[in-house]
């Protein structure tokens, strides 16, 4: 027989109005609390740098699949159950239980990521800097364990108190069925397990150890991944070698930079020395007259050139003079023999 709706169905009655509005209460005041929490808290610890990737996670770090599976049981769950309150039941409850899951995939997801970010990547990395006190060490686990847990607690509150609400309303008024009975019990379940990793978050062991023993690194894994940790200690190793390339580099250049300027100047001083000896020689041609500084060069190129008669004259007196000398040697000559 198919169920027809009446016009009093879906309506919270007598006894019932009052627990559902003392669980929508406290669900609004837990969900606040848990935002200003995230905000004021875990906030700054997530804008600290570096991450792991989930395939290194799995291959190093015994991660909690158990946990991971009942979240995503139970959010399949609440999914069935939403889909049935909506095409069974054409409640508006469906529509707005359908909207609740949706922002709880979205906390889900982010609760995820945190994870792995706080838990699998900032607690080893503190455990191997050993910067920390044994006391502020515990300290600082504690809080990103809490704020997983804050997460989880946060996550209760979109998805999991919703639906234990809608369900208690749902089978109140159109009757308890398997559906329904399983969402509610998968929503009690969940909010259980939520609360018990915070008390654990706040009171468990610091000291365990997630890393899988005997794990060994692959090449692929060790490449820097780690933003704050690995491209760090890099960068302070490469940093001398660096600068000394640097150092090398520029006295490289210095060099360079010396020999061009001592060719420029020998070139210059060995075009300077061209020019005097050209200088030079030119005035041995006599092709300067411009005074050379020795006042003897300078009276003797200052005296006037001699005419062409006084120098036939002078080449005339030396012919006589010749002439003299040979006729006194003739006459000596004819003595002699006489």
């Amino acid at each position: 027989v198919e169920y027809v709706p009446e016009e009093s169905d879906h309506k919270v009655e007598g006894a019932l109005i009052n627990a559902t509005v003392i669980m929508g209460l406290i669900d609004v005041l837990v969900f606040l609390a848990c935002l200003l929490y995230l905000v004021r808290n875990t906030y700054p610890r997530v804008q600290q740098e570096g991450d792991i990737d989930w395939k290194e996670a799995r291959a190093r770090y015994k991660l909690p699949y158990s946990i991971a599976f009942v979240e995503i049981l139970g959010s399949l769950i609440h999914w069935i159950f939403a889909i049935i309150v909506i095409a069974r039941y054409e409640s508006y409850l469906g529509w707005i239980l359908f909207c609740l899951l949706l922002a709880g995939e979205v906390v889900l997801y982010v609760r995820f990521i945190l994870y792995k970010q706080l838990i699998l990547y900032q607690i080893p990395k503190l455990k191997s800097e050993g910067k920390l006190t044994e006391t502020e060490l515990k300290d600082e686990i504690v809080a990103r364990k809490t704020d997983v847990g804050i997460l989880g607690l946060l996550l209760a509150t979109v998805e999991d108190l919703p639906v234990v609400i809608i369900a208690i309303i749902v089978g109140e008024n159109f009757g308890y069925t398997a559906g329904t009975d399983l969402a509610l019990l998968m929503g009690i379940v969940s909010i259980i397990m939520k609360f018990g990793l915070l008390f654990g978050a706040q009171c468990g062991k610091t000291d365990d150890d997630l890393e899988k023993p005997g794990y060994v690194p692959s090449k692929r894994q060790e490449k820097p991944r780690e933003k704050a940790t690995k491209e760090a200690i890099e960068l302070a190793e490469e940093r001398p070698s660096n600068d000394n390339d640097e150092k090398k580099g520029l006295k490289s250049t210095n060099d360079v930079e010396e020999e061009e300027e001592n060719k420029e100047e020998e070139d210059y001083a060995g075009g300077a020395t061209k020019d005097d000896n050209t200088a030079k020689k030119e005035e041995e041609d006599g092709g300067d007259d411009e005074p050379t500084g020795n006042a003897e060069e300078d009276n003797e190129e200052d005296k006037p050139l001699k005419s062409d008669d006084d120098k036939e004259a002078t080449d005339g007196n030396k012919d006589t003079e010749k002439e003299q000398d040979d006729g006194d040697k003739k006459k000596k000559t004819d003595e002699y023999v006489d």
